[in-house]
Formats: C-alpha cells, sequence, structure tokens
C-alpha cells in the first residue's frame, strides 16, 4: 500500500474519533501526529504534542542539501553533536544544539560537498 494512502486512511479514521497508535522512526511523520512519545529501552523519556516537544529540546533546525544523501545521512547520524537528522524535501534536515561548532566540525572532517539551504 502507497505511504500516502496509508496517511489519508489515518486521518480519515482520526476525524470519525478513532484513536490511532502507530510507530515511526521518521520525524516528518510524527509531526502530522497530535500527540508523540519517545520511547527508549521501554522507558517513555518525553510525551506531548510535536510543537511542545521540539520547543523543549532547545535546538537549531538546519537543512543541507548533499551528495550522495544516504551516505550523508548515514554518516550524520554517527555525530554526537547532531540529535536529530532526517529527510525533507530532497534535504537533510538536522536538530543541533551548537550549530558553530558542527559547521567547524564539517569543515574539517566532511567528505561530501555542503550547498547551503
Amino acid at each position: 500500500m502507497h505511504r500516502q494512502h496509508i496517511w489519508d486512511l489515518v486521518y480519515h479514521l482520526s476525524q470519525q474519533g478513532t484513536t490511532i497508535i502507530g510507530t515511526t522512526h521518521y520525524m516528518d511523520e510524527a509531526e502530522r501526529c497530535t500527540d508523540v512519545g519517545f520511547i527508549d529501552r521501554g522507558e517513555l523519556l518525553a510525551k506531548g504534542s510535536p510543537r511542545a516537544l521540539k520547543e523543549q529540546l532547545h535546538v537549531k533546525v538546519l537543512e543541507l542539501q548533499v551528495e550522495p544523501l544516504t551516505a550523508a545521512m548515514q554518516k550524520l547520524r554517527t555525530l554526537p553533536t547532531i540529535q536529530c537528522v532526517d529527510l525533507r524535501n530532497g534535504r537533510l534536515r538536522l536538530h543541533v544544539k551548537d550549530p558553530e561548532k558542527l559547521f567547524k566540525q564539517l569543515q574539517q572532517e566532511w567528505p561530501f560537498p555542503i550547498c547551503g539551504g
């Protein structure tokens, strides 16, 4: 079944008053929900609306256009200075507390070309 078809079905059921519980690793999907919870090893770490949870993070959101995209995403997800990496409209969206520190790190050791976003 196509991903958009599934989301259309979820919206339809939700509008009828049905509670939907789902899991995802994709932040763009979680942002479509009214309530989100973060669970690590069976422990609920945080719960709330996507907007409220983002406001609690105190992070900056950066968008990068890099090639090759998949390799760059995998590399960025290994960096401890980055809290989250997700794909949005062909660009990588990064959640970081200290963007200046990240840029210095990337300038020194990044193997892929970066185009500002």
